[in-house]
C-alpha cells in the first residue's frame, strides 16, 4: 500500500497556525504586556490560515463532483467535526463542574452543544460546519461563470458591509459569507499555483487592500485593533490575513522546506484539530487550578505548547497500544496442523 505524500506547505501553514492559536489564547491573560498585547493583535491572521489550508485540500478533490460523493464526504465531515467538539465538551464540563459548578445549567449545555453560545471557541467548530456545505458549493458553480461570478460580489460585500454597519443579528448568522472569501481564494490558488508570479502578485494586491482599508477605519475613527474588526471578518481584517497566507508561503519555500523545524510544525498540523481542544482545556486547568500569575506571558504561553504537545503524544501512544493489542488478537481458533498451516498462508 502507497502511502499519498502530504502537501509540505500544507502542513507548515496549518501548524504554524496552531502554535500562533496557543499562543494567542495565552497571551490574552498578559494584557498588561504591552509586547505580549502587540505580538496578539498582529498575531490575527490564525483563522484565514486554517480555512485557507481545509478549503485548498478540499479543492484539490478534483473528482469529488464526478464521482458523486457529496453525502458520503459531508457525513464524514460532520461527524469528524462534531464528535472530537462532543468529546471535548464531555471533559469541560467535568472540569467547570468542579472549579465553577455554578455555570453548569441547562442554558449553559444546550447552548454549547448547539454551538449557538457557551464556549468562545465553538464559533470556529460552527464555521467549519458551514464550510463543509459551503465549499462543495463553490465547486458545483466552477463550470457556471455567471453565478459564480454572483457568489464572488457577494462575497466581497459581505466584507464591506462590517465597516459601516453593527448587524443586528448575531455574527455567527452571518460571519459564513464574510469567510467564505478566504475560500474563493484558496480555490483560485488551487487554479493558478504553477504560474510562480501567483504568490507574489496577490502578496502585493492584499497588502495595498489592507492599507486602504486601514486608512478607511482610521478616517472613520474606527478601531484599528484586529480583534474589534474579527466578529465578523471585514475587508480590513480579512485583506490582513490573505497578505500573511503567502508571505509564510513565500518565506517557507525560500528558507524552511528543508529546515530541522519543519518536523514540528508537521506533528502540529497533523494533529491540529485535536490539540486545537487540548490546549483550551490546558488553559483551563492552569488558570483555574494553580495560580499561573506567577509566570511571564513567555513561560505560560511555552508551557500551555508543551502540556498540548505532550497529551497529544500521550493519545498517540495510547492509540497505538490499542492498534497493536488489536492485531495480536487471535481473530479465530486455530485447531489442526492444517487449520495453522493455512492461516500462515
Amino acid at each position: 500500500m502507497t502511502v499519498k505524500k502530504r502537501n509540505e506547505e500544507i502542513d507548515f501553514l496549518r501548524g504554524f497556525a496552531i502554535i500562533l492559536m496557543i499562543f494567542l489564547h495565552s497571551a490574552i491573560y498578559f494584557p498588561s504586556n504591552k509586547f505580549a498585547y502587540t505580538l496578539w493583535d498582529y498575531g490575527h491572521f490564525v483563522v484565514p490560515i486554517l480555512i485557507f489550508t481545509s478549503s485548498y485540500v478540499f479543492f484539490k478533490k478534483t473528482k469529488f463532483w464526478e464521482s458523486s460523493q457529496f453525502p458520503s464526504y459531508l457525513k464524514k465531515r460532520i461527524l469528524r467535526l462534531l464528535v472530537p467538539y462532543y468529546i471535548f465538551l464531555v471533559i469541560y464540563f467535568i472540569l467547570v463542574g468542579i472549579k465553577e459548578p455554578s455555570k453548569i445549567n441547562f442554558q449553559y449545555i444546550f447552548s454549547n452543544i448547539t454551538l449557538t453560545e457557551g464556549i468562545d471557541i465553538n464559533w470556529i467548530v460552527l464555521l467549519f460546519v458551514y464550510l463543509s456545505f459551503l465549499d462543495p458549493f463553490l465547486l458545483f458553480l466552477r463550470k457556471n461563470k455567471f453565478f459564480f461570478g454572483l457568489t464572488v460580489i457577494f462575497v466581497f460585500v459581505s466584507t464591506l458591509v462590517p465597516l459601516f454597519y453593527s448587524l443586528p443579528i448575531s455574527y455567527k448568522l452571518f460571519m459564513w459569507a464574510p469567510w467564505l472569501s478566504i475560500s474563493i481564494g484558496s480555490f483560485y490558488v488551487v487554479n493558478f499555483e504553477r504560474n510562480r508570479w501567483f504568490t507574489v502578485t496577490v502578496s502585493i494586491l492584499s497588502f495595498l487592500l489592507f492599507l486602504a482599508a486601514r486608512f478607511f477605519q482610521k478616517a472613520y475613527h474606527h478601531s484599528l485593533l484586529f480583534y474589534h474588526n474579527k466578529y465578523p471578518p471585514n475587508i480590513y481584517y480579512l485583506a490582513y490575513g490573505i497578505f500573511w497566507i503567502n508571505l509564510l508561503l513565500l518565506l517557507f519555500r525560500k528558507f524552511l522546506r528543508h529546515s530541522p523545524v519543519k518536523k514540528i510544525f508537521d506533528f502540529f498540523s497533523y494533529y491540529s484539530y485535536s490539540i486545537f481542544f487540548i490546549h483550551y482545556l490546558a488553559i483551563y486547568v492552569v488558570t483555574k487550578f494553580f495560580d499561573y500569575r506567577k509566570l511571564n506571558w513567555c513561560s505560560f504561553f511555552l508551557l500551555v505548547l508543551f502540556l498540548s504537545a505532550s497529551i497529544q503524544r500521550l493519545i498517540n501512544r495510547l492509540s497505538s497500544f490499542k492498534s497493536y493489542l488489536y492485531l495480536i488478537r487471535p481473530s479465530a481458533k486455530v485447531s489442526t496442523t492444517d487449520d495453522r498451516a493455512n492461516l500462515q498462508k
